[in-house]
């Protein structure tokens, strides 16, 4: 009995510290993303003035991205996207709005290729087509 005991406490131990392992990787994996996110940011300043685009941290370590000067008609009009990086380290992108038919295939891209700023061209590209596509079938 006295021996049973002895094993179940040190599977215990043993469970522990896993927990505690495994805790210490996701904060750091936690701490390695918001310090991308906060260099994105950093560019962020720079892709303000080019393209008139804001970036904002919202809840739950998300950027969001809003274009403006879009629309020739309302340049105030904003466009914009969600960015998170999940558990894997890879971008998300969500809620697009106006929603952008694209975006899946974009966001594949930009994890293959890494190259955030042609994921933005990209995007904005496909915003301004929706602008383009919208005032010539509706007027």
């Amino acid at each position: 009995m006295k021996q049973e005991l002895e094993v179940l406490t040190a599977n215990i131990q043993d469970l522990k510290e896993e927990y505690s392992r495994k805790k210490e990787t996701i904060s750091t994996a936690n701490k390695a993303n918001a310090e991308r996110l906060k260099r994105l940011q950093k560019s962020a300043d720079l892709y303000k003035d080019r393209l008139g685009l804001e970036i904002r941290k919202i809840y739950g370590e998300k950027l969001q991205f809003i274009f403006t000067n879009i629309d020739p008609k309302n340049p105030e009009s904003p466009f914009m996207f969600s960015l998170h990086l999940n558990e894997a380290r890879d971008y998300e992108v969500s809620d697009s709005a106006p929603h952008l038919e694209g975006l899946a295939e974009f966001q594949e891209n930009v994890r293959k290729t890494n190259n955030f700023s042609a994921f933005l061209a990209n995007v904005r590209k496909a915003f301004t087509a929706t602008v383009y596509n919208h005032h010539h079938h509706h007027h």
